[in-house]
C-alpha cells in the first residue's frame, strides 16, 4: 500500500511504514512546504496514495470527494514526533486491514 504523509508528520514515520513493506512518501519531498490542502489532495490522489494527517481540513476535502483517497487522520494533539511514530508501531496492520476492507477514514486516537 502506498501512503503520502503530510508536511506536519514526521519523516521517522516512513521508516514505520516501509519496514513493513508499505511505500511512503513524504509531501516535503513532493511539494513546495506552501502548497495548499488541495494541491496535496491532489498529489494523493495522482499517487492513489493514502493520505496520512493531523490537519481536520483534510477530512473535509475527504467529505467533499476532494480527496478521493482513503485519509488517516491523526488525532492525538501536541505530542512529539517519537510519540507518533509509537502510536503507529502497532497500528499498521490495523490501518491497512481496515482499508483494504473499504474504510475510506481512518482515526488514530490516544
Amino acid at each position: 500500500m502506498r501512503f503520502l504523509l503530510d508536511v506536519h508528520m514526521p519523516p521517522r514515520l516512513v521508516q514505520e511504514f516501509t519496514s513493513l513493506g508499505h511505500e511512503c512518501l513524504q509531501v516535503r519531498s513532493l511539494l513546495p512546504l506552501t502548497s495548499l490542502d488541495t494541491t496535496i489532495a491532489d498529489k494523493a490522489n495522482e499517487l492513489a496514495a493514502v493520505m496520512v494527517s493531523k490537519d481536520a481540513d483534510f477530512v473535509d476535502l475527504h467529505e467533499r470527494d476532494v480527496l478521493k483517497t482513503p485519509l488517516v487522520w491523526v488525532r492525538l494533539g501536541n505530542v512529539t514526533s517519537v510519540a507518533i511514530c509509537a502510536k503507529f508501531q502497532n497500528r499498521i496492520p490495523a490501518i491497512c486491514a481496515a482499508i483494504e476492507a473499504g474504510e475510506r477514514l481512518v482515526e488514530i486516537r490516544d
